[in-house]
């Protein structure tokens, strides 16, 4: 995001050791070239079965009567149920260790951690 608010993407070229091309050497605009932004075809019931079970193993309850899935009237992916749920059945567990927050991104991802808050840092005001 530039001064303007405008995103602005940059193509740096690297050599196959990964290290990036000494300056003036990196990608050219006067050499223009499509880079096409595509998702990837991945299998997306299977990426969270793989979430469901890594969240199992690291301690969380995710009841079998939920899966990945839409439902009207917004249609949104997330978690539904699949069978019907009784009244205070519980659904999912996640314990705190595993729970999205600053205080488990400065442990767990610190450099994550740091880069996020700066940049929200650089937008406020805006």
């Amino acid at each position: 995001l530039d001064q303007e608010g405008v995103w602005r993407c940059h193509l740096v070229q690297r050599a196959s050791d990964g290290t990036q091309q000494p300056e003036g050497r990196a990608y050219s605009s006067s050499r223009r070239r499509e880079a096409p932004l595509q998702s990837s075809q991945q299998d997306h019931n299977a990426i969270f079965d793989r979430m469901v079970l890594a969240a199992r193993e690291a301690g969380a309850f995710v009841s079998q009567k939920l899966e990945r899935g839409t439902a009207p009237p917004l249609n949104a992916m997330g978690m539904i149920a699949k069978m019907p749920i009784s009244e205070g059945e519980e659904l999912l567990r996640i314990p705190a260790a595993l729970h999205l927050s600053v205080d488990t991104c400065k442990v767990h991802m610190p450099k994550l951690c740091d880069a996020v808050l700066g940049l929200a840092e650089q937008l406020k005001g805006r």
